[in-house]
């Protein structure tokens, strides 16, 4: 578990603005300085006065280099700023701060040669600081040189310095904006060096050259109010933040569910009952609005549908730069804006902790998140390329009873003369069947995935697994469609509609159309009596979802049956193993109509389903083979099998003058693996789109599943960035970040190469090995090391580390066990 420090002296928003600047900023322009003697850079009447104020010291330090650069800042301000004149003031590194606060004063009300008022002051380096004192308090601040109408602080000559003054100010900000330049980093030759570096930069600057050249973006001023930034920052926005950093991985991958909702609202409480109402305001489902106005107190996360609950997750996380005062953000806006130097008609330059903070998390989850799609590449690669076998899934089988002439057979002698006979078979009938997956025929599936109209899911309140099912029926905007198709239906007027009562055996009664009216359809759709397998449509409806829910009192997910009790397998690669075949042509009964020359059902008439069948595997072992529509035992029996429209076996065994069965099983080669990586973008948008799909697949732990060589069904969880902890701030350094990372991929590597060392097909028996070279993708693999994919990418490992360096102990991404 990851361990909160706690430090009474700092706020949140403080520690955490400190570790940002700590470990971001390069370049810290803070100081303090001193005053006399002045130069001026020019003067003509009318103009807004800046003055400049350096020590002398530092003015004259190594020659006239630092003057002259100086000087030439005062140029450039002046040649930046329209009617704006500046003023270079020298000091003593000694001088009373209270005779640089009344020259400033001055310069404010009387201006200088014509000069009409101060605007701005800028400090340099080693100017003295005054000191002030109240609520017997004292420190440093520059207020005295910067304000002057109705003055926070008077200065007292008996104590020699400025007293907070008693009497009420209606206005106490300060009349002129000030900057101090001082890079203070306790080595005056090392301070001389910044400033000139900080002025040749700001040079270029103006020029827009080198760093600053016209073909690169143009610099950001750094704005950073300690004080107004702890005062507009609210609690409740700081609760939300965290749990945006909390759920980083969720939200990453759109797993905007019912129960992270619940999650998010249980951590903080952040939206009332109200409020989350009316974020479903616009909800297609007015029952659902109706169920939540009349709920009890608490809000019941089991009536909110999936494809909404993204508007409560959305309302109770926010970003950084969100947990402060909108109008604050504006006001700094303004102020930059307002300098006339970091801006363009279209766009205000200028980034703050908040933004930059927030930028770092945008940049911490996209690298988490591109690293994870690294290796999950990586070892797809490996699985799909290598390590798993294909499966060889049935599409058809054709069986043909055939027979000789009628002599053939007879009590005529063997000794006749046979070669007065035409030697032909007669084919007496032909029956095909053909395999479907919910009406998605089997010759037209190309992923592993179409096997199956369910989806895992991982329930996050418990972290149980549960089951999702994608069905057409569950995906109301069929409606119209579904009525459209029932009217142009054969008999349509006499049978498919009649009454507006709908006969909806077309899906099945997999249609929206058959929903039980009477069940609360703000909670769950529950269809009425349906069968999956007769299906004349496909199922599959991406705007369909809805959870299957676990058995409460076993504490596991329920299984799924068809109307004859056989368990519907959900998805995985062996769902391709199964059978369902429907009779498609040879038929003894009236039941198929002929519409342009195709195929279709009448909306209310039966179809025959035939679940036997033998595997690809079972019949090249000879382990199968029986025929379906004829009685093996009383005929012979002739078997063909063909692998992609190509014959891999033949089981020869019927006489030459007998009546036999001929039987043609016809196997298609797809891949033996499934990505468990819900929600897809496909998923998740349709979902969005839909509005009322009650739930949506959501894959906890990603992983892909497979057949191996050894025909096991074997599984691999990719690594998960997301899940390093870092229990600690101070442990944060380069070499134990490193050390954590290893530690992640070398488990996972020795995990996989066990695997791979396992399911080696070099130990099957012939037959099987056999089959496994009909059905191998590629060469198996020897071994992997991922953590070598990692570092031998210089650039990759030092970003993905410096992501860690900007979690702290508060701000923690999940706490989950690490692989």
């Amino acid at each position: 578990m990851v361990k909160k420090f706690k430090y009474s002296r700092y706020s949140k928003v403080q520690r955490l603005i400190s570790y940002f600047l700590i470990f971001s900023l390069l370049f810290l322009n803070t100081i303090h300085l001193d005053i006399f003697d002045s130069t001026r850079a020019s003067a003509n009447s009318n103009f807004w006065i800046v003055s400049i104020i350096v020590d002398e010291d530092t003015y004259s330090s190594l020659g006239n280099l630092i003057s002259n650069k100086i000087d030439r800042y005062a140029a450039d301000i002046q040649g930046k700023l329209k009617d704006y004149k500046v003023i270079i003031i020298k000091v003593k590194r000694d001088e009373s701060p209270y005779k640089i606060a009344k020259l400033n004063e001055k310069l404010y009300y009387e201006g200088s040669d014509g000069l009409s008022q101060l605007a701005w002051t800028i400090l340099v380096w080693k100017v003295p600081i005054p000191v002030i004192h109240k609520d017997s308090k004292t420190f440093l601040s520059v207020y005295p040189y910067i304000d002057f109408n109705e003055k926070n602080f008077v200065y007292d000559t008996t104590k020699g310095y400025y007293e907070a003054t008693q009497n009420n100010i209606s206005d106490p900000n300060p009349e002129i904006w000030h900057s101090i330049i001082s890079p203070n980093t306790g080595n005056e030759s090392d301070d001389i060096s910044k400033l000139k570096d900080f002025f040749d930069k700001d040079h270029d600057f103006y020029l827009s050259q080198w760093a600053f050249s016209a073909s690169l973006s143009e610099p950001y001023v750094f704005y950073f109010d300690w004080l107004r930034d702890n005062l507009t920052f609210q609690d409740s926005n700081w609760k939300a933040y965290l749990n945006y950093l909390n759920n980083l991985e969720d939200i990453s991958y759109n797993r905007f569910t019912k129960y992270l909702a619940k999650q998010i609202q249980n951590s903080a409480m952040l939206l009332s009952k109200g409020e989350i109402t009316n974020t479903l305001s616009g909800s297609l489902n007015p029952e659902l609005a109706d169920a939540l106005a009349d709920s009890g107190s608490l809000l019941d996360f089991n009536s909110v549908p999936d494809s909404q609950a993204k508007n409560i997750i959305t309302g109770a996380i926010k970003q950084f730069f969100s947990i402060f005062n909108e109008k604050y953000i504006w006001d700094i806006l303004k102020y930059v804006y307002d300098t006339g130097r970091y801006w363009t008609t279209n766009n205000v330059r200028v980034d703050t902790p908040a933004t930059l903070i927030a930028k770092r998390d945008n940049f911490m989850k996209k690298t988490l998140k591109d690293v994870n799609k690294i290796f999950e590449d990586k070892i797809d690669n490996l699985v799909k390329n290598w390590l798993s076998r294909n499966l060889a899934l049935p599409t058809k089988v054709q069986e043909k009873l055939v027979y000789y002439p009628p002599k053939c057979g007879t009590n005529e002698s063997w000794d006749t003369d046979w070669s007065t006979y035409t030697w032909s078979w007669k084919i007496v009938s032909d029956h095909t069947i053909e395999n479907y997956f919910y009406w998605k025929n089997a010759s037209s599936i190309s992923s592993t995935s179409d096997c199956s109209i369910f989806r895992w899911t991982k329930r996050a309140t418990d972290d149980k697994w549960v089951l999702t099912e994608y069905n057409r029926a569950y995906n109301i905007n069929n409606i119209k469609s579904d009525i459209d198709f029932l009217w142009v239906a054969p008999n349509s007027i006499i049978k498919c509609i009649w009454g507006w009562t709908p006969k909806t055996q077309n899906w099945w009664w997999n249609s929206p159309l058959n929903l039980d009216i009477n069940w609360d359809l703000a909670t769950s759709f529950n269809l009425k009596s349906n069968d999956y397998r007769k299906s004349m449509i496909p199922l599959f409806d991406l705007a369909g979802w809805k959870q299957v829910w676990y058995n409460a009192s076993t504490d596991n997910q329920d299984n799924v049956f068809d109307v004859s009790w056989k368990v519907i397998e959900t998805l995985s690669p062996k769902s391709c193993i199964n059978f369902n075949f429907i009779q498609t042509s040879g038929f003894g009964s009236v039941e198929w109509s002929t519409v342009d020359d195709t195929p279709i059902y009448d909306c209310i008439t039966n179809k025959t389903t035939y679940n036997y069948g033998n595997s690809f595997e079972s019949l090249l072992k000879k382990e199968g083979g029986g025929a379906i529509y004829y009685n093996e035992q009383s005929l012979p029996h002739n078997i063909y099998v063909n692998l992609d429209w190509e014959e891999k076996f033949t089981n020869l065994w019927a006489p030459e003058c007998r009546t036999r069965v001929e039987s043609y099983y016809s196997f298609k080669k797809i891949s033996g693996f499934v990505e468990h990586k819900s929600p897809t973008d496909a998923e998740y948008w349709a979902t969005l789109g839909s509005m009322m799909s009650i739930s949506l697949a959501s894959d906890k732990n990603r992983y892909i599943d497979f057949v191996s060589a050894k025909w096991n069904l074997s599984k691999i969880v990719y690594p998960n960035f997301y899940r390093i902890n870092i229990a600690n701030e101070l442990d944060v350094s380069y070499d134990t970040v490193k050390a954590k990372i290893k530690q992640l991929l070398d488990a996972k590597t020795a995990e996989i190469n066990a695997l791979i060392n396992t399911q080696n097909p070099n130990s099957l028996s012939w037959a099987d090995k056999t089959i496994y070279d009909l059905l191998k993708n590629w060469t198996y693999p020897a071994s992997i090391d991922l953590y070598s994919v990692l570092s031998s990418n210089d650039v990759l490992f030092d970003e993905l580390i410096k992501v860690y360096f900007g979690i702290t102990s508060e701000v923690q991404l999940q706490n989950i066990n690490t692989f």
